[in-house]
């Protein structure tokens, strides 16, 4: 039998599809400050996460950080998806203390840092939000 016509077997064939998602890593990088920021401003703006995972403004800002970091959204399709900013937004309702709601406990060290910072001080978000998107 001739090399181009060896079959491969099933076994060589999954060994080899794990080395290639390996090699190719899908997991996001860490969040920026900007990202944040611009999810911070949706969480406060939204009567403090009062938006579902499918809203219009979730999707929006899905597309928003996907375009600051083109680079990284077009090689991974599951970068800054409405999912995760939706996750994010959790976090942040889970920092809240003045929100009743439950939020998702799992919050990074950068999160937290940003809701210290700004988590009070809605205008100053809006600004940076807004000098972020212009950008």
């Amino acid at each position: 039998m001739a090399n181009k016509d060896k079959v491969t077997s099933p076994k060589v064939a999954r060994n080899a599809s794990s080395l290639l998602r390996e090699e190719v890593s899908l997991k996001a990088p860490k969040w920026t400050f900007e990202e944040y920021v611009l999810a911070l401003n949706l969480y406060l703006e939204s009567d403090r996460g009062a938006v579902g995972k499918t809203s219009p403004k979730v999707q929006i800002l899905s597309q928003q950080m996907r375009a600051l970091r083109p680079d990284i959204a077009n090689n991974n399709p599951q970068f800054r998806s409405p999912s995760s900013v939706y996750l994010r937004l959790m976090n942040f309702r889970h920092l809240d203390s003045m929100n009743t709601g439950i939020g998702m406990s799992h919050v990074s060290q950068g999160c937290r840092e940003i809701w210290e910072k700004f988590g009070n001080d809605r205008d100053r978000v809006a600004h940076l939000a807004t000098q972020i998107l212009m950008t």
